[in-house]
């Protein structure tokens, strides 16, 4: 499966705001169970798939894996620090179109992009 930054962004915008305290999201890994809708539109195997790739990449802290579930407790510091860098829709496109003309969209190189354009974008503003 091919990888889908946009899909990751959502799956991180869904858990901060569905996740609490003591509040776990169930993601059900039964497709037919499936109940989980994110700003776009992703068959449910796009995003677990995806969902798998947060929690890889350190950006999800996952309760636990069940037969029939992945139980997601919160987003991470990194989870957090990620969203934070793309939050805003104008950065997030800058940050995808500067990693495509570089010729990766990996989520290290966005990772990377988002934070030195927000780095740049704050020096900007204190005239640096």
């Amino acid at each position: 499966m091919r990888l889908n930054p946009d899909c990751i962004r959502d799956i991180l915008f869904y858990v901060e705001e569905n996740a609490g305290y003591s509040e776990m999201i169930p993601f059900y890994t039964n497709l037919e169970r499936f109940n989980i809708k994110l700003k776009n539109d992703y068959p449910a195997d796009v995003i677990l798939y995806h969902l798998e790739l947060c929690e890889e990449y350190g950006y999800l802290t996952i309760y636990s894996h069940t037969m029939g579930a992945i139980n997601v407790k919160r987003l991470s510091v990194s989870g957090h620090e990620f969203l934070e860098n793309i939050r805003q829709d104008t950065n997030w496109n800058k940050t995808k179109e500067v990693a495509k003309s570089a010729g990766s969209t990996s989520i290290e190189i966005l990772s990377n992009v988002a934070s030195n354009l927000i780095t740049a974008l704050i020096s900007k503003k204190l005239g640096l």
